[in-house]
């Protein structure tokens, strides 16, 4: 029997689509929801990719508001190399 699962891209998407709807409804102060944005270091070894980035609204250079890193139920949101991943993305 075949059966059809979403990966994670759709789902990353798909709660980006949700955000920003949130946003333009509620008339937040934020430009918009992106994924997979491309953080640069000062080297390839020391780039990031935040699942999602909430941008700030009316910057003329772009500022993030809001990194998020999701995780599947499996994991524990208090492991110390998930927290240290996460703080240097941000």
């Amino acid at each position: 029997m075949r059966s059809i699962n979403y990966g994670e891209d759709t789902i990353r998407q798909y709660i980006v689509d949700i955000l920003n709807n949130i946003i333009r409804e509620e008339n937040l102060p934020f430009e918009r929801a992106d994924v997979q944005v491309i953080i640069k270091g000062g080297s390839i070894k020391n780039q990031q990719y935040p699942d999602i980035v909430i941008w700030e609204k009316g910057k003329v250079l772009a500022k993030a508001s809001l990194l998020i890193e999701l995780k599947q139920p499996k994991y524990v949101p208090f492991d110390t190399d998930l927290i240290d991943n996460a703080f240097l993305k941000a």
